[in-house]
């Protein structure tokens, strides 16, 4: 969340948006946003209902919990998705440069 709440601003400036979707509840959300200072929108999915529709769900194997597997899609203006980065491994997160570059090949390429 730092590296994408770094290059915020950049992404903005392409016309792009960054937004997170947690398994949060609504009020747990709002005060880790507000503590981790994130610039962009947060948006709680307690239900899973979007976070299935984009197949981010993870189950725990050992401890028997769904979990979201950590991902970013790149979605233009006509609402279709252009790239993601999905892993299972949080480690394995874009570097901000990989962010700003996948929304400048978005504004370039986009219809």
């Amino acid at each position: 969340m730092a590296v994408a709440n770094s290059v915020y601003d950049e992404v903005q400036k392409l016309g792009g948006e960054i937004v997170v979707i947690t398994p949060d509840k609504p009020e747990n959300l709002h005060s880790t946003a507000e503590k981790l200072g994130l610039k962009y929108p947060a948006l709680a999915d307690p239900e899973f209902v979007a976070i299935d529709a984009f197949d981010m769900r993870y189950e725990e194997p050992a401890m028997g919990l769904s979990s979201v597997r950590p991902a970013m899609f790149f979605i233009r203006a006509d609402g279709s998705v252009a790239d993601s980065h999905q892993t299972d491994n949080y480690r394995f997160a874009l570097t901000g440069d990989e962010i700003l570059e996948r929304f400048k090949k978005i504004a370039v390429t986009s219809p």
